[in-house]
Protein backbone atom coordinates (compact mmCIF):
# COMPACT_ATOMS: atom_id res chain seq x y z
CA UNK A 1 0.00 0.00 0.00
CA UNK A 2 2.66 2.43 0.87
CA UNK A 3 4.59 2.21 -2.42
CA UNK A 4 1.26 2.43 -4.36
CA UNK A 5 0.92 5.69 -2.34
CA UNK A 6 4.06 6.88 -3.56
CA UNK A 7 3.87 6.16 -6.87
CA UNK A 8 0.48 7.89 -7.49
CA UNK A 9 2.32 10.83 -6.03
CA UNK A 10 5.30 10.76 -8.06
CA UNK A 11 2.82 10.61 -11.21
CA UNK A 12 1.11 13.21 -9.45
CA UNK A 13 4.06 15.63 -9.39
CA UNK A 14 5.29 14.25 -13.01
CA UNK A 15 1.63 15.27 -14.44
CA UNK A 16 2.06 18.92 -12.50
CA UNK A 17 5.27 19.44 -13.83
CA UNK A 18 4.21 18.91 -17.39
CA UNK A 19 1.41 21.31 -17.54
CA UNK A 20 3.06 23.51 -15.00
CA UNK A 21 5.89 23.37 -17.70
CA UNK A 22 3.48 23.79 -20.56
CA UNK A 23 1.99 27.15 -19.39
CA UNK A 24 5.80 28.34 -18.59
CA UNK A 25 7.59 27.63 -21.67
CA UNK A 26 5.53 30.84 -23.64
CA UNK A 27 6.87 32.94 -21.35
CA UNK A 28 9.92 31.56 -20.56
CA UNK A 29 11.29 31.38 -24.34
CA UNK A 30 9.89 35.29 -24.93
CA UNK A 31 11.97 36.52 -21.38
CA UNK A 32 15.07 34.87 -23.33
CA UNK A 33 14.36 36.70 -26.31
CA UNK A 34 14.17 39.99 -24.90
CA UNK A 35 16.49 40.29 -22.08
CA UNK A 36 20.25 40.57 -23.55
CA UNK A 37 21.49 38.82 -20.51
CA UNK A 38 20.10 36.03 -20.89
CA UNK A 39 21.21 36.10 -25.00
CA UNK A 40 23.36 32.81 -24.39
CA UNK A 41 20.28 30.90 -23.50
CA UNK A 42 18.37 31.99 -26.85
CA UNK A 43 20.12 28.77 -28.82
CA UNK A 44 17.91 26.38 -26.70
CA UNK A 45 15.00 25.25 -29.12
CA UNK A 46 11.37 25.20 -27.58
CA UNK A 47 11.58 21.62 -27.24
CA UNK A 48 14.53 21.58 -25.02
CA UNK A 49 13.12 24.47 -23.39
CA UNK A 50 9.66 22.46 -22.65
CA UNK A 51 12.24 19.74 -21.15
CA UNK A 52 14.27 21.62 -18.65
CA UNK A 53 11.29 23.24 -17.28
CA UNK A 54 9.83 19.82 -16.52
CA UNK A 55 13.16 18.74 -15.04
CA UNK A 56 12.60 21.89 -12.45
CA UNK A 57 9.22 21.76 -11.87
CA UNK A 58 9.14 17.66 -11.13
CA UNK A 59 12.16 18.51 -8.79
CA UNK A 60 10.76 21.59 -6.68
CA UNK A 61 7.52 19.52 -6.93
CA UNK A 62 9.16 16.36 -5.20
CA UNK A 63 11.04 19.16 -3.21
CA UNK A 64 7.78 20.33 -1.86
CA UNK A 65 6.05 17.46 -1.39
CA UNK A 66 8.68 15.54 0.11
CA UNK A 67 6.94 14.71 3.54
CA UNK A 68 3.94 13.31 1.83
CA UNK A 69 6.47 11.16 -0.27
CA UNK A 70 8.65 10.08 3.26
CA UNK A 71 11.66 10.54 0.64
CA UNK A 72 14.62 9.49 2.51
CA UNK A 73 17.23 12.31 4.22
CA UNK A 74 20.29 12.81 2.02
CA UNK A 75 22.36 10.64 4.34
CA UNK A 76 20.20 7.42 3.92
CA UNK A 77 21.12 7.68 -0.30
CA UNK A 78 24.74 8.19 -0.32
CA UNK A 79 24.64 11.91 0.52
CA UNK A 80 26.34 11.69 3.77
CA UNK A 81 29.58 13.64 4.69
CA UNK A 82 32.21 11.06 6.04
CA UNK A 83 35.84 11.43 6.58
CA UNK A 84 36.77 10.23 2.78
CA UNK A 85 33.60 12.01 0.56
CA UNK A 86 36.01 14.80 -0.99
CA UNK A 87 38.34 12.13 -1.57
CA UNK A 88 35.77 9.98 -3.67
CA UNK A 89 34.62 12.78 -5.36
CA UNK A 90 37.82 14.26 -6.61
CA UNK A 91 38.94 10.67 -7.66
CA UNK A 92 35.69 10.48 -9.72
CA UNK A 93 35.86 13.70 -11.55
CA UNK A 94 39.66 12.17 -12.64
CA UNK A 95 38.69 9.34 -13.48
CA UNK A 96 35.96 10.63 -15.75
CA UNK A 97 38.03 13.45 -17.34
CA UNK A 98 41.01 11.34 -18.10
CA UNK A 99 39.22 8.40 -19.13
CA UNK A 100 36.74 10.15 -22.07
CA UNK A 101 39.59 12.77 -22.72
CA UNK A 102 42.08 10.12 -23.75
CA UNK A 103 39.20 8.28 -25.90
CA UNK A 104 38.43 12.28 -27.63
CA UNK A 105 42.34 12.59 -28.01
CA UNK A 106 41.80 8.91 -29.84
CA UNK A 107 38.93 10.31 -32.23
CA UNK A 108 40.80 13.10 -32.89
CA UNK A 109 44.11 11.13 -33.72
CA UNK A 110 42.42 9.15 -36.18
CA UNK A 111 40.22 11.34 -37.63
CA UNK A 112 36.78 10.83 -36.69
CA UNK A 113 36.87 14.45 -34.61
CA UNK A 114 37.84 17.42 -35.94
CA UNK A 115 38.43 20.83 -34.49
CA UNK A 116 35.30 22.98 -35.65
CA UNK A 117 36.10 24.77 -38.67
CA UNK A 118 33.71 27.41 -38.47
CA UNK A 119 35.19 28.48 -35.52
CA UNK A 120 37.85 30.64 -34.12
CA UNK A 121 39.43 28.81 -31.22
CA UNK A 122 40.57 32.16 -29.21
CA UNK A 123 42.01 32.11 -25.81
CA UNK A 124 38.53 33.67 -24.78
CA UNK A 125 36.50 31.44 -26.75
CA UNK A 126 37.95 28.27 -25.24
CA UNK A 127 37.79 30.02 -21.84
CA UNK A 128 34.02 30.44 -22.47
CA UNK A 129 33.52 27.08 -23.91
CA UNK A 130 35.02 25.75 -20.33
CA UNK A 131 32.94 27.09 -18.14
CA UNK A 132 29.83 26.36 -19.70
CA UNK A 133 31.04 22.77 -19.73
CA UNK A 134 31.79 22.76 -16.44
CA UNK A 135 28.35 25.04 -15.22
CA UNK A 136 26.60 22.21 -17.15
CA UNK A 137 28.36 19.03 -15.99
CA UNK A 138 28.46 20.08 -12.62
CA UNK A 139 24.66 21.04 -13.16
CA UNK A 140 23.60 17.38 -14.40
CA UNK A 141 26.50 15.79 -12.73
CA UNK A 142 24.95 16.38 -9.22
CA UNK A 143 21.10 16.29 -9.94
CA UNK A 144 20.85 13.02 -12.11
CA UNK A 145 22.98 11.13 -9.47
CA UNK A 146 20.67 12.38 -6.80
CA UNK A 147 17.68 11.61 -8.86
CA UNK A 148 19.13 8.05 -9.91
CA UNK A 149 21.76 6.42 -8.04
CA UNK A 150 20.26 8.38 -5.26
CA UNK A 151 16.77 8.20 -4.67
CA UNK A 152 16.09 5.59 -7.20
CA UNK A 153 18.44 3.42 -6.60
CA UNK A 154 18.41 3.24 -3.27
CA UNK A 155 14.26 2.81 -3.56
CA UNK A 156 15.33 -0.52 -5.36
CA UNK A 157 17.96 -1.95 -3.23
CA UNK A 158 15.22 -1.38 0.09
CA UNK A 159 13.20 -3.59 -1.99
CA UNK A 160 15.24 -6.36 -3.72
CA UNK A 161 18.27 -7.67 -4.68
CA UNK A 162 21.71 -5.58 -5.89
CA UNK A 163 21.40 -7.01 -9.71
CA UNK A 164 18.01 -6.47 -9.63
CA UNK A 165 18.80 -3.05 -8.60
CA UNK A 166 21.72 -2.10 -10.46
CA UNK A 167 19.40 -3.57 -13.84
CA UNK A 168 15.95 -1.51 -13.03
CA UNK A 169 18.02 1.51 -12.10
CA UNK A 170 20.12 1.56 -15.37
CA UNK A 171 16.88 0.68 -17.84
CA UNK A 172 15.28 3.14 -16.19
CA UNK A 173 18.01 5.98 -16.69
CA UNK A 174 18.71 5.14 -20.55
CA UNK A 175 15.31 5.06 -21.45
CA UNK A 176 14.23 8.39 -20.00
CA UNK A 177 17.71 9.82 -21.58
CA UNK A 178 15.87 9.30 -25.29
CA UNK A 179 13.39 11.52 -24.60
CA UNK A 180 15.24 14.63 -26.61
CA UNK A 181 15.13 15.93 -30.33
CA UNK A 182 16.96 17.65 -32.81
CA UNK A 183 16.28 20.74 -34.46
CA UNK A 184 12.89 21.66 -33.05
CA UNK A 185 10.45 23.16 -35.68
CA UNK A 186 7.81 24.10 -32.93
CA UNK A 187 7.70 28.13 -33.22
CA UNK A 188 9.21 30.16 -30.55
CA UNK A 189 5.94 32.45 -30.14
CA UNK A 190 3.18 29.42 -30.18
CA UNK A 191 1.24 29.29 -26.69
CA UNK A 192 1.00 25.25 -27.26
CA UNK A 193 4.92 24.81 -26.61
CA UNK A 194 4.28 22.29 -24.08
CA UNK A 195 2.41 19.71 -25.64
CA UNK A 196 3.95 20.04 -29.17
CA UNK A 197 7.18 19.68 -27.68
CA UNK A 198 5.99 16.59 -25.65
CA UNK A 199 4.81 15.13 -28.66
CA UNK A 200 7.95 16.20 -30.31
CA UNK A 201 9.82 14.36 -27.68
CA UNK A 202 8.03 11.37 -28.00
CA UNK A 203 8.40 10.91 -31.72
CA UNK A 204 12.17 11.25 -31.16
CA UNK A 205 12.27 8.68 -28.52
CA UNK A 206 10.97 6.49 -31.25
CA UNK A 207 13.22 7.62 -34.28
CA UNK A 208 16.28 7.84 -31.66
CA UNK A 209 16.10 4.28 -29.96
CA UNK A 210 18.90 1.66 -30.92
CA UNK A 211 19.56 -1.00 -28.84
CA UNK A 212 23.15 -1.30 -29.62
CA UNK A 213 25.21 0.54 -29.43
CA UNK A 214 23.21 3.79 -28.15
CA UNK A 215 20.86 2.09 -25.53
CA UNK A 216 23.56 -0.39 -24.29
CA UNK A 217 25.91 2.37 -23.78
CA UNK A 218 23.77 4.23 -21.82
CA UNK A 219 22.95 1.18 -19.30
CA UNK A 220 25.91 0.43 -18.64
CA UNK A 221 27.03 4.26 -18.13
CA UNK A 222 24.44 3.76 -15.79
CA UNK A 223 25.89 0.09 -14.67
CA UNK A 224 29.38 1.72 -13.78
CA UNK A 225 27.93 4.90 -11.59
CA UNK A 226 25.57 2.19 -9.57
CA UNK A 227 29.08 -0.29 -9.02
CA UNK A 228 30.63 2.80 -7.66
CA UNK A 229 27.87 3.39 -5.07
CA UNK A 230 28.26 0.03 -4.05
CA UNK A 231 31.36 -0.47 -3.71
CA UNK A 232 32.32 3.42 -2.19
CA UNK A 233 28.75 3.33 -0.23
CA UNK A 234 28.34 7.39 -1.16
CA UNK A 235 27.29 8.86 -4.23
CA UNK A 236 30.01 11.17 -4.69
CA UNK A 237 32.72 9.14 -6.58
CA UNK A 238 29.38 8.72 -9.01
CA UNK A 239 28.74 12.24 -8.94
CA UNK A 240 32.18 12.56 -9.79
CA UNK A 241 32.35 10.63 -13.05
CA UNK A 242 29.19 11.66 -14.48
CA UNK A 243 30.55 15.47 -14.19
CA UNK A 244 33.72 14.61 -15.62
CA UNK A 245 32.11 12.97 -18.65
CA UNK A 246 29.82 15.09 -19.01
CA UNK A 247 32.17 17.89 -18.68
CA UNK A 248 34.13 16.29 -21.59
CA UNK A 249 31.57 15.74 -23.61
CA UNK A 250 30.20 19.31 -23.28
CA UNK A 251 33.52 20.80 -24.57
CA UNK A 252 33.95 18.31 -27.09
CA UNK A 253 31.22 19.16 -28.79
CA UNK A 254 31.90 22.86 -28.30
CA UNK A 255 35.02 22.93 -29.88
CA UNK A 256 34.57 19.61 -32.17
CA UNK A 257 32.63 18.04 -34.71
CA UNK A 258 32.51 14.67 -36.46
CA UNK A 259 33.87 14.03 -39.17
CA UNK A 260 31.50 13.45 -42.19
CA UNK A 261 32.77 10.83 -44.08
CA UNK A 262 33.90 8.64 -41.32
CA UNK A 263 30.89 6.09 -39.89
CA UNK A 264 29.84 7.45 -36.15
CA UNK A 265 30.31 3.39 -35.29
CA UNK A 266 33.41 3.42 -33.68
CA UNK A 267 34.03 6.20 -31.40
CA UNK A 268 30.15 7.34 -31.56
CA UNK A 269 28.52 10.94 -31.75
CA UNK A 270 28.57 13.73 -29.82
CA UNK A 271 27.88 12.69 -26.80
CA UNK A 272 30.62 9.68 -26.88
CA UNK A 273 28.59 6.54 -25.45
CA UNK A 274 27.44 5.23 -28.33
CA UNK A 275 30.47 3.65 -30.27
CA UNK A 276 32.20 0.58 -30.17
CA UNK A 277 35.12 1.58 -27.80
CA UNK A 278 32.85 3.49 -25.96
CA UNK A 279 30.93 0.15 -24.93
CA UNK A 280 34.13 -1.58 -24.31
CA UNK A 281 35.65 0.93 -22.15
CA UNK A 282 32.65 0.93 -20.01
CA UNK A 283 32.81 -2.88 -19.62
CA UNK A 284 36.51 -2.20 -18.31
CA UNK A 285 35.61 -0.11 -15.84
CA UNK A 286 33.65 -2.47 -13.45
CA UNK A 287 37.06 -4.27 -12.89
CA UNK A 288 38.97 -0.61 -12.71
CA UNK A 289 36.72 0.20 -9.88
CA UNK A 290 37.03 -2.89 -8.72
CA UNK A 291 41.21 -2.28 -8.54
CA UNK A 292 40.81 1.36 -7.97
CA UNK A 293 38.94 0.44 -4.41
CA UNK A 294 41.33 -2.39 -3.55
CA UNK A 295 44.12 0.49 -4.07
CA UNK A 296 42.51 3.00 -1.85
CA UNK A 297 41.79 5.67 -4.82
CA UNK A 298 38.20 4.75 -3.90
CA UNK A 299 37.52 4.54 -0.13
CA UNK A 300 33.93 2.99 1.50
CA UNK A 301 32.14 5.29 3.74
CA UNK A 302 32.15 3.93 7.16
CA UNK A 303 28.84 2.34 8.34
CA UNK A 304 26.25 4.11 10.52
CA UNK A 305 25.88 2.44 13.84
CA UNK A 306 22.30 1.74 14.90
CA UNK A 307 21.21 3.28 17.87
Amino acid sequence: MRNRHLFFHVMLAGILAFFTASLLSPFTLRLVDSLPLLEGLREYDPAKVFRRLVVVMFLAGLYLCRRRLAIPPASEIGLRRHSSWKDNLVAGIWMGVLGLALLQSAALAAGHRILEPDRTLTLSFVLVALIRSLCTAVVVGILEEIVFRGLLFHAFLRRTRESVAVIGTSLIFAALHYFRTGHSEIPRNSLWVGPLAAWELLQGWWERFQLFPDFTGLVLVSIVLCVSVLLSRDIYVAIGLHTGWVFVIQFSKRICDRADNISPLLFGGSQLYDGLITVVLLVAMIPFLHFSFRLGWIKAAPQEVPE
